[in-house]
């Protein structure tokens, strides 16, 4: 069901920030948009949504960037809920539905490659959803596609791809754009668990050290770094 995709959103891996379109825009654009993001969002998670309703708040989102072709969110329109349908296709393990999302994404990366997210669509996607949400709207576009690649990565399994995506992340992310940590959380923790299942103990090592002095107040890193450290001595 759709509307488990949007569950799982909300609490596993998964970034932008300001649209590059031209500020000349339709009056009332940015409230347009707020309502039909909100829309969508309260949608897709509510029980009470079907495929059908979520499909049509999804299509309605996107139509806000032919409405406003000007407005500085047009290509946010395109992206969250491309974004969101990707994390449902790969969690359910529809990986060529998975791929056609990321070469959507693609090619707006590749149109807008200084592009990010607008700071308003942030600061409204923690708001509807919490803090705990996940911190992929922080990531630029040029870098969507490899947290998208190595997020399919994750979920089925390829720890190749995890690392091959997420260790150029990992150097070029700005993470102090998400306040609660969650960024730093979603592209360290799979990396570690990458590296300790394709046995590379000396990045596993180096990666931990990284992390605890890049973020030593990130708790939810902290334990999972615990976590890992711990299944890795099990198995010795």
């Amino acid at each position: 069901m759709l509307k488990e995709y949007f569950l799982v959103l909300i609490t596993s891996f998964i970034v932008f920030t300001s649209s590059i379109h031209p500020a000349i825009a339709a009056p009332g654009d940015k409230d347009a948009f707020d309502k039909r993001m909100t829309d969508f969002l309260s949608t897709s998670l509510s029980p009470k949504s079907s495929d059908v309703d979520i499909k049509l708040s999804a299509d309605e989102l996107i139509k806000f960037s032919s409405d406003y072709p000007n407005s500085q969110f047009a290509n946010d329109a395109l992206i969250l809920p491309t974004l969101i349908l990707f994390v449902g296709a790969s969690s359910q393990g529809d990986k060529d539905a998975a791929l056609v999302y990321i070469n959507r994404v693609q090619d707006i990366a590749n149109k807008y490659p200084a592009g990010k997210l607008n700071d308003f669509t942030c600061k409204r996607w923690r708001e509807l959803l919490g803090m705990q949400s996940s911190g992929a709207v922080f990531i630029p576009y040029k870098y969507l596609p490899a947290y998208m690649r190595g997020s399919l990565g994750v979920d089925s399994r390829d720890f190749q791809a995890v690392i091959d995506n997420f260790e150029d992340l990992k150097e070029n992310l700005d993470f102090k754009k998400d306040t609660s940590d969650m960024l730093a959380y979603e592209i360290y923790t799979p990396l570690l668990i990458a590296y300790r299942y394709l046995g590379e103990t000396d990045r596993f090592d180096s990666t931990i050290k990284e992390a605890r002095k890049k973020f030593p107040d990130n708790l939810l890193l902290m334990e999972a770094i615990n976590r890992v450290t711990s299944e890795s001595q099990d198995k010795q």
